[in-house]
Parts: structure tokens; C-alpha cells; sequence
């Protein structure tokens, strides 16, 4: 398709013989006389580049060039300005600031024009390739944003269904949790029934029974408080944590799970604090997968004498600090740790895995900057280390 060139001219003649001239060389080429219809022009068609006279009488050029270049339309549209000096270092001046893209001197010479003619339609088309591409960038930005949200959308699930598959695989421990004080609780209340009922006084033995079952009902109550806390969904808060107490909080929901398996848990956080950014809620079921898997080998494992969980908490270097879990377990042949950050891998019977667990562990470590490094060796037990960056109590 023919670049169409609109020629701006108060001059009939002149307007005539420049038409005439790009016509001859494949250019839709047309005129008007002054600065108003120019502008008309632009914002009703679609024209490539203006050939803009100075001096015409209802507008000059340079006014024209500064209205033609404020437009929506013709703000990317090169203007070629005609002055009778080309020397004219004031006027040239004054049209580089009106918005003007090159000049060419009167008398005109036709050779010169059609070179600066098309050279500025190079640049024309420079611009339109640069406002097409700046348009589907656009698009493509959003589209991103889109695909980025609904990916956060789906991790948030995942990280969820992890969580519910914890509990669910702890449901035994659970109810153990909260049976066990449940059956105290019901025979001091039996015991309390039956005294009254034989008249009797409230006596130290009475305070007794009162005092445990109101400290069974404190146990199960803080025991739910912690699972209500550990299953809600989260909102990915990243906030100050302090994480000896987090990791601890995940030691306790699974401290009596390992008691019952015959695996003791050995807590080597230490007293000195530790503070890192990141969603607490996440953090603890971070952790709390890592005492699972680790609980799980033991558990599954054939070895003889104690089994041990070692969970250590202290800073590595400057800025980081560290979390391990080492378990003195059977360890993992090399075909298993080079696969056990794969989605859905899992060495665990149906049912008792979703193969997600060090996934969402690496996922939730990489939103706060952290990373995470398996060693293990069939026969020789495993160590996780988990790796944070290190930051001041107030965050």
C-alpha cells in the first residue's frame, strides 16, 4: 500500500508540482492550502507524513506543526517543514520545538526532497512497528499478570490440599491427643457425680478433680487452638517470625505421634531467637512436613536401637540462619533423593502421601528468600537443612 503524503502549501502552484513529484514515484500524495485543513486531515485519515510550508497566512508552520503534533494522530507522523533559507538556524530552531522532523529549503530540489521523503517514511515505519509492538507487549504483560495470579490461585489450593492431607495422615494422633484427656476428664467428672450424690463436701480431693478437669479442658482446648490455626487457608502474610517458637509449635503437634512410634525427638533450637520474614502459618507447615517424612522413615525403617529425630536451629553464617532435621533412619538410595523434589513422586504407600510435601516446602521457602539442601545416604540416615535469611526482631 502507497505512503500517503499530505502536502501543506498556500502556494497553488507549488502544491501542483510536489503533488505531481511524489505521485510520479508511487506515493499517494494530495494537498491543502493551510494549517487548519492539515490538521482535519490527520485526525480524519491516515496519512504517513506532512510536507509542511512555513509561512502561509491562516496559521503559520510552525503552529500548525505544534497542533498537528499534540493529536493523537499525528503525534508519531514526521513533518518535513519547507523554509526559503534553509540556514535559517532561528527558524530551524523554532520547528525542532514546535515538533518538526527535518527541513528542506526552497527552491526545492526534487532529489533532495524524495531522499528526505524516504528516509522519514523509514522512520515512520520505525513507529508503527514500535506502537504495534508496544500494544501486544501490553497485552502480553496482561495475559502474564492473568497467568501469574491464577498460578498463585493454584498454589495457594496445593499448599492447602497438602496441609488437609497432614492432618489427615495425624488424624490417629489427633484423636489420641484429645481422647486421652477427654477419658480423664469423664472419670474425674464421674467420681465428682458420685460424691456429691453421697453428700459430699467440697474437700481437697474435690478441688482436685475440678482442678484437673479444668486443666484437661485447657490441654484439649489449646490442642485445637493450634490445629484450627495450622489447617485455616492461609493469606500468604509475610511478617516477622520468630522461628524457634514456629518450629517448636510444629515439635509439639507431633511430638506424641513420634512417642507412640518409639522415636524421640531431641530439640536443639536453643534459647537464642531468630527472626525471618515469611507467613508463619506456612512456616509451620513447612516444618511440620519435614518431622513427618523424617517420622515416617523411622517409623517404616528396620533398623535397630533408638530412633532418633534431631531438630537444631541456629545461624550459619552472617544474615542466615538454619533449621535441620536429622534422623538417624535407613537414609535414601541415590534414584530417591534425585527425585524427591518432583511433583507427585512419592515413595510412601496410597494413601498416606500426595508426593507434594517437598514441593510446596521448596515453594514456600523460595517466596522468603530461602532454600533447601537433602542429604542422605542409604543406611546412614538424612539431613534436611533449611536455610533463611536472617533479619532484625522488628522485620
Amino acid at each position: 500500500m502507497a505512503a500517503s503524503i499530505l502536502v501543506v502549501d498556500d502556494n497553488k502552484d507549488v502544491r501542483t508540482i510536489l503533488t505531481e513529484l511524489l505521485s510520479s514515484e508511487g506515493y499517494d500524495a494530495f494537498a491543502v492550502e493551510g494549517g487548519a485543513e492539515a490538521i482535519d486531515c490527520i485526525e480524519k485519515g491516515n496519512i504517513d507524513l506532512v510536507l509542511l510550508d512555513v509561512k502561509m497566512p491562516d496559521m503559520d508552520g510552525f503552529e500548525a506543526c505544534r497542533l498537528i503534533k499534540a493529536g493523537d494522530k499525528g503525534r508519531y507522523v514526521p513533518v518535513i517543514m519547507q523554509t526559503a533559507i534553509y540556514g535559517d538556524v532561528e527558524d530551524q530552531i523554532q520547528g525542532r520545538k514546535a515538533g518538526a522532523d527535518d527541513y528542506v529549503a526552497k527552491p526545492i530540489d526534487s532529489h533532495e526532497l524524495l531522499s528526505r521523503v524516504a528516509a522519514m517514511l523509514r522512520v515512520r515505519n520505525v513507529y508503527q512497528m514500535l506502537r504495534s509492538s508496544e500494544g501486544a507487549l501490553k497485552e502480553k504483560i496482561v495475559e502474564l499478570e492473568d497467568a501469574n495470579r491464577r498460578l498463585k490461585e493454584t498454589q495457594a489450593e496445593l499448599i492447602h490440599t497438602e496441609k488437609l492431607s497432614v492432618m489427615g495422615r495425624m488424624a490417629a494422633e489427633i484423636a489420641h491427643e484429645i481422647n486421652n484427656p477427654l477419658a480423664s476428664i469423664q472419670l474425674h467428672v464421674d467420681d465428682l457425680k458420685h460424691t456429691l450424690k453421697n453428700g459430699g463436701t467440697l474437700n481437697e480431693d474435690v478441688v482436685g478433680a475440678i482442678d484437673y478437669v479444668t486443666s484437661g479442658i485447657s490441654r484439649i482446648g489449646d490442642f485445637v487452638s493450634r490445629l484450627q490455626f495450622f489447617s485455616r487457608k492461609s493469606d500468604e502474610r509475610c511478617e516477622c517470625v520468630d522461628l524457634g517458637a514456629t518450629v517448636r509449635e510444629a515439635i509439639a503437634l507431633m511430638s506424641k505421634s513420634a512417642m507412640k512410634a518409639g522415636i524421640e525427638i531431641v530439640d536443639e533450637c536453643g534459647k537464642e531467637k531468630h527472626f525471618v520474614m515469611g507467613d508463619r502459618n506456612q512456616l509451620e507447615q513447612l516444618f511440620l512436613n519435614l518431622l513427618i517424612n523424617a517420622r515416617d522413615s523411622l517409623a517404616d525403617g528396620e533398623q535397630k536401637g533408638d530412633k532418633r529425630i534431631v531438630v537444631a536451629l541456629k545461624s550459619e553464617k552472617e544474615g542466615t540462619v538454619r533449621v535441620s532435621v536429622k534422623d538417624n533412619g535407613p537414609g535414601m538410595p541415590g534414584e530417591v533423593r534425585d527425585h524427591i523434589f518432583e511433583p507427585f513422586f512419592t515413595t510412601k504407600p496410597e494413601g498416606k502421601g500426595t508426593g507434594l510435601g517437598l514441593v510446596i516446602v521448596k515453594r514456600i521457602l523460595g517466596e522468603c528468600g530461602g532454600s533447601i539442601a537433602v542429604e542422605s545416604k542409604e543406611g546412614s540416615g538424612t539431613v534436611v537443612a533449611v536455610d533463611m535469611p536472617e533479619v532484625s526482631s522488628d522485620g
